[in-house]
């Protein structure tokens, strides 16, 4: 199956460079309240609940007909809605009844699974003679 990337359901956005500007803010203030582990999410049949600091802009995509509160939520893109909301400490959603619903949550999801075991040590190549340091930002 081809797939494309820019069609007539998924156009190419040309954003100003002001807007591009408020984007990147929105997404640099978003990973790194995810990289804090300040940010939680989960799904509960038709409801999408998700808790993130106050004042943090956080982006869903979801299908359309979705709500956050009683308003409608989003900019229609591609047959679904898409758009950043400011959290004021938790957000809900809620799925449009056409999507179904996920499975109630349990009361005891039962044991978590074991960490998978760390991956084993390399060998250096030959003629390698610094380490290049690694952070989550390079």
């Amino acid at each position: 199956m081809k797939r494309t990337i820019c069609t007539t359901a998924h156009p190419v956005t040309n954003l100003r460079m002001k807007a591009s500007g408020v984007e990147l803010q929105r997404r640099a203030a978003r990973t790194s309240t995810v990289r804090a582990g300040q940010v939680a999410a989960c799904r509960i049949g038709d409801t999408v609940t998700v808790r993130a600091p106050d004042g943090t802009a956080v982006p869903a995509g979801l299908p359309a007909g979705s709500t956050v509160g009683s308003d409608a939520f989003g900019t229609a893109y591609a047959g679904a809605l898409s758009g950043w909301t400011a959290s004021s400490g938790e957000l809900t959603f809620t799925l449009p009844a056409s999507l179904g619903t996920a499975p109630a949550a349990t009361a005891d999801p039962g044991p978590a699974a074991p960490a998978p075991a760390p991956a084993p040590d390399t060998s250096i190549p030959a003629g390698v003679t610094e380490q290049v340091p690694y952070t989550p930002d390079s």
